[in-house]
């Protein structure tokens, strides 16, 4: 099934570390190993053991003469690995690194079995952010298959998960102070079915609780999205009192940019929103909120008697800055949480009475210029270019039309593979890029599978590329075998075509 695999832990690793040696000999993992663990490890200790013996059960016997030990280090930054006949050592000052390298150990056990070759690995990440995005709106993903993707993706070293929860089809975010939109707005007819059948789906409190918990055990921070002030059909279908026109809106069965977007002008949708992002913020730990920003059309705005009261009641020149001054607002609610805005590159424009809070960051989509600008701008950015090898609802082989994705974009492996998040024109101010990520909307993704197809293994090359200084195109094609029986081994559905 895999092409061949080496009996090198330097040939099969990816993240490619930046630092490897390979040695002589193995380490047979059993029942019988010895595990010392430090006190504040403890818990990197059974997550890891847990993944471990969910896809690789201990052994029956063993020799009961090797050790695993997971200790601190005065090394700042970095992880230390070392795997010897009879003992492994792991070591790092921080608990991430910790679980960064016991991630690595489980890597090689994934591809090997329960008996490893020796090696001594000193790594550390390339950049802080290292992230993957999944629209669940477009097309309801369970929690369940929620966590199997981000334990794929621990396993790769990402460290973030963007968590895409409302949009124009459908709203999954569970509100404890409005039913009419936990019913209303998460149904809708289903795409591309001639016969009257809907697609449905909210997730629970305790399916919310449930994910961040894991993705916590895994070091994996989650990004709420909720979209303002376009991409909002969904929410307006509950509550069309909130759009310009007072509707009625239906929920579109297509994707799409429609003009019907949330009234600016109207200080009740405001009120919601501060309801909103406070249950948000209580449900997720995490610093960042996203709150959206893209693809939001104006022209209701200019017939809108609310929206142009507003323009004259802040001295706006445009119906196209009434976004920044929604922008403003949505940020202050956010911060005034205690966390950080996150919004798609738009936010950057129509902002030449208002300005754009300092806060917020950046999230460049539409190519690199929106990151580039806002870096200059002094705001932290985080790059995911859709023309960059990064947008994962993309096919693989635009040429192919049986190949599943959009039709439009291409995004192949080696694109992912030579992606860059820093760009020669930041210079001095390149140090506010936090790091990148793939994104996968699912317009066109029916099932979960779909969506594993179209991440894997593209997110393992884009996972080298944030992680390593130490990349090598032709050598991470060679370990195609072992990335792909990692991926098999946690039962993740990945690619089968060429590797280009």
């Amino acid at each position: 099934m895999f092409t061949s695999i080496s009996n090198k832990a330097s040939e099969v690793l990816s993240p490619m570390p930046n630092k490897i040696i390979d040695k002589k000999g193995e380490f047979t993992f059993s029942q019988d190993t010895i595990v010392f663990v430090e006190p504040q490890f403890s818990s990197e200790a059974e997550t890891f053991i847990d993944l471990l013996l969910e896809d690789l059960p201990y052994e029956e016997k063993g020799s009961g003469e090797n050790e695993l030990y997971i200790k601190k280090s005065k090394v700042k930054d970095k992880y230390s690995l070392e795997v010897l006949p009879n003992k492994i050592t792991v070591s790092a000052n921080s608990n991430e690194l910790i679980f960064s390298a016991l991630e690595t150990l489980r890597s090689l056990f994934l591809t090997y079995g329960h008996t490893i070759p020796c090696c001594k690995i000193t790594d550390w990440p390339k950049t802080g952010y290292r992230g993957f995005m999944l629209d669940v709106s477009r097309h309801f993903v369970s929690a369940r298959e929620i966590k199997k993707l981000l334990k794929a993706a621990s396993s790769i070293h990402l460290n973030y998960f963007h968590w895409h929860l409302t949009d124009d089809q459908g709203w999954r975010f569970p509100l404890s102070f409005d039913e009419k939109v936990n019913k209303e707005s998460s149904v809708r007819k289903a795409i591309d079915y001639q016969e009257e059948r809907v697609e449905s789906g909210i997730y629970s409190i305790d399916d919310i609780k449930d994910v961040v918990d894991y993705a916590s055990k895994l070091h994996i921070t989650i990004i709420p999205e909720i979209e303002t002030p376009g991409h909002a059909m969904a929410l307006l279908h509950a509550h069309p009192e909130f759009g310009c026109t007072g509707g009625p809106y239906e929920i579109p069965t297509t994707g799409g940019i429609f003009k019907d977007v949330l009234c600016v002008g109207n200080d009740e949708v405001i009120e919601f929103f501060k309801k909103v992002f406070a249950e948000v913020a209580k449900l997720f730990p995490g610093p960042y909120i996203h709150i959206g920003g893209d693809e939001c059309p104006h022209v209701r705005y200019e017939s809108c008697p609310k929206c142009q009261e507003r323009m004259k009641a802040n001295g706006l020149k445009s119906a196209a800055e009434l976004q920044s001054w929604m922008t403003v607002q949505i940020a202050k609610i956010v911060t005034d949480l205690g966390k950080i805005p996150v919004g798609w590159d738009e936010v950057l424009e129509n902002t030449q009475t208002l300005g754009l809070p300092k806060e917020v960051v950046v999230m460049s989509w539409r190519g690199s210029q929106g990151g580039i600008e806002a870096a200059q701008r002094g705001h932290k950015v985080i790059m995911s270019p859709s023309s960059e090898g990064v947008y994962y609802d993309y096919r693989y082989d635009n040429t192919n039309d049986d190949e599943h994705g959009q039709y439009w974009g291409k995004a192949t492996i080696k694109m992912s593979y030579d992606f860059e998040v820093v760009k020669a024109e930041m210079k001095e101010s390149a140090s506010l890029v936090l790091g990148g990520q793939g994104n996968l909307w699912t317009e066109r993704v029916d099932f979960g599978r779909d969506n594993e197809a179209l991440l894997f293994p593209r997110l393992v090359a884009l996972a080298e590329s944030l992680w390593s200084e130490n990349k090598d195109w032709e050598k991470f094609k060679k370990k195609r075998g072992a990335i792909e029986k990692r991926l098999s081994s946690q039962d993740v559905m990945f690619w089968a075509g060429e590797w280009r």
